[in-house]
Protein backbone atom coordinates (compact mmCIF):
# COMPACT_ATOMS: atom_id res chain seq x y z
CA UNK A 1 0.00 0.00 0.00
CA UNK A 2 1.57 3.51 -1.07
CA UNK A 3 -0.17 7.12 -0.99
CA UNK A 4 0.87 10.61 -1.50
CA UNK A 5 -0.79 12.85 1.95
CA UNK A 6 -0.05 15.98 -0.68
CA UNK A 7 -2.79 14.70 -3.41
CA UNK A 8 -5.61 15.61 -3.41
CA UNK A 9 -7.25 12.70 -5.76
CA UNK A 10 -8.55 10.34 -3.82
CA UNK A 11 -8.52 6.41 -4.53
CA UNK A 12 -9.36 3.31 -2.26
CA UNK A 13 -11.57 0.35 -1.73
CA UNK A 14 -12.31 -2.96 0.22
CA UNK A 15 -11.61 -6.11 0.06
CA UNK A 16 -13.28 -9.18 1.75
CA UNK A 17 -13.02 -12.93 1.55
CA UNK A 18 -14.03 -15.94 3.14
CA UNK A 19 -13.69 -19.69 2.61
CA UNK A 20 -14.29 -23.34 4.07
CA UNK A 21 -18.12 -22.19 5.07
CA UNK A 22 -16.51 -19.36 6.79
CA UNK A 23 -13.89 -21.03 8.73
CA UNK A 24 -10.83 -18.56 7.56
CA UNK A 25 -11.18 -15.42 6.37
CA UNK A 26 -10.22 -12.10 5.66
CA UNK A 27 -10.84 -8.05 5.15
CA UNK A 28 -9.08 -4.84 4.23
CA UNK A 29 -9.92 -1.90 3.33
CA UNK A 30 -8.83 1.89 2.56
CA UNK A 31 -11.69 4.39 2.71
CA UNK A 32 -12.33 5.58 -0.91
CA UNK A 33 -12.39 9.17 0.92
CA UNK A 34 -8.40 9.03 1.18
CA UNK A 35 -6.14 11.38 -0.14
CA UNK A 36 -3.88 9.38 -2.30
CA UNK A 37 -2.13 9.88 -5.64
CA UNK A 38 -1.71 5.69 -6.05
CA UNK A 39 -2.64 2.87 -3.73
CA UNK A 40 -2.75 -1.07 -3.63
CA UNK A 41 -4.54 -3.70 -1.69
CA UNK A 42 -4.64 -7.36 -1.75
CA UNK A 43 -5.97 -9.85 0.55
CA UNK A 44 -6.38 -14.31 0.22
CA UNK A 45 -7.66 -16.70 2.45
CA UNK A 46 -7.72 -20.79 2.38
CA UNK A 47 -8.91 -23.75 4.40
CA UNK A 48 -10.60 -26.78 3.85
CA UNK A 49 -10.27 -27.37 0.79
CA UNK A 50 -11.47 -23.48 -0.79
CA UNK A 51 -9.95 -20.33 -0.98
CA UNK A 52 -10.64 -16.75 -1.66
CA UNK A 53 -8.54 -13.55 -2.87
CA UNK A 54 -9.06 -10.34 -4.01
CA UNK A 55 -6.50 -7.36 -5.17
CA UNK A 56 -7.41 -3.97 -6.06
CA UNK A 57 -5.62 -0.47 -7.11
CA UNK A 58 -6.00 2.98 -8.17
CA UNK A 59 -3.52 5.58 -10.10
CA UNK A 60 -4.53 9.06 -10.59
CA UNK A 61 -1.36 9.51 -12.49
CA UNK A 62 -2.51 7.01 -15.47
CA UNK A 63 -6.72 7.78 -14.69
CA UNK A 64 -6.62 4.49 -13.84
CA UNK A 65 -8.64 1.69 -11.23
CA UNK A 66 -7.95 -2.07 -11.14
CA UNK A 67 -9.72 -5.24 -9.72
CA UNK A 68 -9.49 -8.98 -10.33
CA UNK A 69 -11.27 -11.61 -7.75
CA UNK A 70 -11.16 -15.04 -7.28
CA UNK A 71 -12.69 -18.18 -5.39
CA UNK A 72 -12.77 -22.01 -5.55
CA UNK A 73 -14.07 -24.57 -3.63
CA UNK A 74 -17.52 -24.83 -3.85
CA UNK A 75 -20.28 -22.94 -6.01
CA UNK A 76 -22.87 -23.57 -3.47
CA UNK A 77 -21.03 -21.14 -1.26
CA UNK A 78 -18.16 -22.59 0.72
CA UNK A 79 -15.95 -19.67 -1.03
CA UNK A 80 -16.97 -15.52 -1.45
CA UNK A 81 -14.94 -13.28 -2.72
CA UNK A 82 -16.25 -9.21 -2.99
CA UNK A 83 -14.39 -6.30 -3.54
CA UNK A 84 -14.74 -2.32 -4.32
CA UNK A 85 -12.37 0.26 -5.70
CA UNK A 86 -12.73 3.97 -6.91
CA UNK A 87 -10.70 6.98 -7.83
CA UNK A 88 -11.70 10.91 -7.95
CA UNK A 89 -9.86 13.24 -9.27
CA UNK A 90 -9.82 16.87 -10.49
CA UNK A 91 -8.23 18.08 -14.16
CA UNK A 92 -6.80 21.22 -15.06
CA UNK A 93 -6.93 21.51 -18.63
CA UNK A 94 -4.95 24.33 -20.00
CA UNK A 95 -6.50 25.30 -23.33
CA UNK A 96 -4.10 26.91 -26.30
CA UNK A 97 -3.27 30.56 -25.97
CA UNK A 98 -5.52 32.93 -27.48
CA UNK A 99 -8.40 30.92 -27.27
CA UNK A 100 -12.00 33.29 -26.70
CA UNK A 101 -14.41 32.38 -23.57
CA UNK A 102 -16.94 30.37 -24.82
CA UNK A 103 -17.35 26.61 -24.68
CA UNK A 104 -14.85 23.57 -25.23
CA UNK A 105 -15.95 20.65 -26.70
CA UNK A 106 -13.37 17.83 -25.35
CA UNK A 107 -13.40 14.43 -27.29
CA UNK A 108 -14.05 11.51 -24.13
CA UNK A 109 -12.76 7.80 -24.38
CA UNK A 110 -13.61 5.72 -21.37
CA UNK A 111 -12.13 2.58 -21.56
CA UNK A 112 -13.27 -1.40 -19.62
CA UNK A 113 -11.29 -4.48 -20.21
CA UNK A 114 -10.76 -7.51 -18.55
CA UNK A 115 -12.13 -10.94 -18.61
CA UNK A 116 -14.44 -13.97 -16.13
CA UNK A 117 -13.49 -16.85 -16.57
CA UNK A 118 -15.53 -19.82 -17.86
CA UNK A 119 -17.90 -21.70 -15.27
CA UNK A 120 -17.61 -18.87 -12.69
CA UNK A 121 -20.83 -18.42 -10.68
CA UNK A 122 -22.33 -15.07 -8.60
CA UNK A 123 -23.75 -15.13 -5.75
CA UNK A 124 -27.33 -15.22 -7.06
CA UNK A 125 -28.48 -12.87 -3.68
CA UNK A 126 -26.46 -10.65 -6.33
CA UNK A 127 -27.28 -11.53 -9.70
CA UNK A 128 -23.75 -10.27 -11.26
CA UNK A 129 -20.08 -10.41 -11.38
CA UNK A 130 -19.23 -6.97 -12.35
CA UNK A 131 -20.64 -3.08 -11.43
CA UNK A 132 -18.84 -0.82 -13.24
CA UNK A 133 -18.91 3.40 -13.44
CA UNK A 134 -16.65 5.54 -15.45
CA UNK A 135 -17.58 9.46 -15.82
CA UNK A 136 -15.94 12.53 -16.80
CA UNK A 137 -17.46 15.83 -16.77
CA UNK A 138 -17.59 19.14 -15.26
CA UNK A 139 -17.93 19.46 -11.47
CA UNK A 140 -20.85 19.69 -9.44
CA UNK A 141 -23.01 19.39 -12.17
CA UNK A 142 -24.70 16.95 -14.25
CA UNK A 143 -22.83 17.70 -17.04
CA UNK A 144 -21.18 14.36 -17.60
CA UNK A 145 -20.29 11.96 -19.56
CA UNK A 146 -20.34 8.72 -18.43
CA UNK A 147 -20.38 4.78 -18.66
CA UNK A 148 -22.13 2.96 -16.22
CA UNK A 149 -23.05 -1.13 -16.37
CA UNK A 150 -23.20 -4.45 -14.93
CA UNK A 151 -22.07 -7.75 -16.26
CA UNK A 152 -23.43 -10.70 -16.07
CA UNK A 153 -22.14 -13.52 -18.22
CA UNK A 154 -18.51 -15.14 -18.63
CA UNK A 155 -16.32 -14.24 -21.39
CA UNK A 156 -13.26 -11.28 -22.33
CA UNK A 157 -14.28 -7.65 -22.70
CA UNK A 158 -12.92 -5.44 -24.47
CA UNK A 159 -15.33 -1.55 -24.59
CA UNK A 160 -14.37 1.86 -25.72
CA UNK A 161 -17.22 4.03 -24.40
CA UNK A 162 -16.35 7.43 -27.06
CA UNK A 163 -17.97 10.39 -27.23
CA UNK A 164 -17.69 14.25 -26.09
CA UNK A 165 -18.51 17.05 -23.47
CA UNK A 166 -18.90 20.28 -23.69
CA UNK A 167 -17.37 22.32 -20.77
CA UNK A 168 -17.65 25.84 -20.28
CA UNK A 169 -14.19 28.07 -20.65
CA UNK A 170 -13.23 31.62 -19.49
CA UNK A 171 -10.76 33.20 -21.14
CA UNK A 172 -6.81 32.66 -19.28
CA UNK A 173 -7.96 30.45 -16.78
CA UNK A 174 -7.91 26.18 -17.12
CA UNK A 175 -10.73 24.53 -17.79
CA UNK A 176 -11.98 22.57 -14.16
CA UNK A 177 -13.13 18.71 -15.23
CA UNK A 178 -13.39 15.66 -12.79
CA UNK A 179 -12.96 12.54 -13.32
CA UNK A 180 -14.80 9.31 -11.29
CA UNK A 181 -14.03 5.57 -11.84
CA UNK A 182 -15.72 2.69 -9.56
CA UNK A 183 -15.73 -0.85 -9.90
CA UNK A 184 -17.23 -3.42 -7.62
CA UNK A 185 -17.75 -7.36 -7.21
CA UNK A 186 -20.39 -8.15 -5.15
CA UNK A 187 -19.99 -11.61 -4.51
CA UNK A 188 -17.94 -14.05 -6.78
CA UNK A 189 -18.11 -17.90 -5.55
CA UNK A 190 -16.71 -19.39 -8.60
CA UNK A 191 -13.62 -18.73 -10.69
CA UNK A 192 -12.16 -15.76 -11.55
CA UNK A 193 -12.64 -12.08 -12.58
CA UNK A 194 -9.72 -9.90 -13.90
CA UNK A 195 -10.16 -6.26 -14.71
CA UNK A 196 -7.18 -5.57 -13.15
CA UNK A 197 -5.61 -3.53 -15.97
CA UNK A 198 -8.58 -1.89 -17.26
CA UNK A 199 -10.49 0.96 -16.43
CA UNK A 200 -9.53 4.44 -17.57
CA UNK A 201 -10.39 7.77 -19.20
CA UNK A 202 -8.36 9.28 -22.15
CA UNK A 203 -9.32 13.01 -23.64
CA UNK A 204 -8.23 13.65 -27.30
CA UNK A 205 -7.16 16.85 -27.23
CA UNK A 206 -6.57 19.83 -29.85
CA UNK A 207 -3.45 21.52 -30.31
CA UNK A 208 -1.60 23.48 -27.81
CA UNK A 209 -3.70 21.98 -24.55
CA UNK A 210 -2.13 20.31 -21.65
CA UNK A 211 -4.36 18.24 -19.12
CA UNK A 212 -2.39 18.06 -15.14
CA UNK A 213 -4.13 16.11 -12.47
CA UNK A 214 -4.76 17.58 -8.70
CA UNK A 215 -0.92 16.84 -7.67
CA UNK A 216 0.27 18.71 -10.63
CA UNK A 217 1.08 16.02 -12.82
CA UNK A 218 0.78 16.43 -16.47
CA UNK A 219 -1.08 13.48 -18.32
CA UNK A 220 -2.14 14.54 -21.61
CA UNK A 221 -0.71 17.37 -23.87
CA UNK A 222 -1.32 17.77 -27.55
CA UNK A 223 1.63 19.26 -29.97
CA UNK A 224 1.40 22.72 -31.02
CA UNK A 225 2.15 23.61 -34.28
CA UNK A 226 5.45 24.03 -35.70
CA UNK A 227 5.51 27.47 -36.93
CA UNK A 228 5.81 26.37 -40.16
CA UNK A 229 2.45 24.63 -40.12
CA UNK A 230 1.03 27.91 -38.69
CA UNK A 231 2.09 29.72 -41.40
CA UNK A 232 1.18 27.36 -44.42
CA UNK A 233 -2.42 27.30 -42.37
CA UNK A 234 -2.13 31.20 -42.09
CA UNK A 235 -1.49 31.11 -46.14
CA UNK A 236 -4.38 28.69 -46.81
CA UNK A 237 -6.99 30.58 -45.30
CA UNK A 238 -5.66 33.74 -47.03
CA UNK A 239 -6.09 32.04 -50.41
CA UNK A 240 -9.08 30.29 -49.31
CA UNK A 241 -10.21 34.18 -48.44
CA UNK A 242 -8.82 35.37 -51.58
CA UNK A 243 -10.68 33.22 -53.85
CA UNK A 244 -14.07 33.56 -51.82
CA UNK A 245 -13.74 37.52 -52.65
CA UNK A 246 -12.86 37.06 -56.54
CA UNK A 247 -15.92 34.87 -56.91
CA UNK A 248 -18.82 36.20 -55.01
CA UNK A 249 -21.30 33.83 -56.93
CA UNK A 250 -19.71 30.59 -56.61
CA UNK A 251 -20.64 28.87 -53.40
CA UNK A 252 -17.56 26.65 -51.77
CA UNK A 253 -17.96 23.20 -49.52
Amino acid sequence: MAGNAAAVATTGGAVSMNSGQGSCSDSRIIPQSTAQDVFVLGGATACAGGSASADIKGDAASASIGLKASASGSAGGSSQTAASVSLRDFWDISVAAGTPSGSITIPVTLQLDGSISPGAVFNPGFGRFLDYSLNFGQPFSFNVFQATGRLTTVGNYSQSFSGSIVLPYSAGRPLRAVVELSMSVPGLLEGSIDFYNTASVSLQLPAGYVVTNSSGTQLFAAPVPEPASIMMMMSGLALVAGLSRARPGRRHR
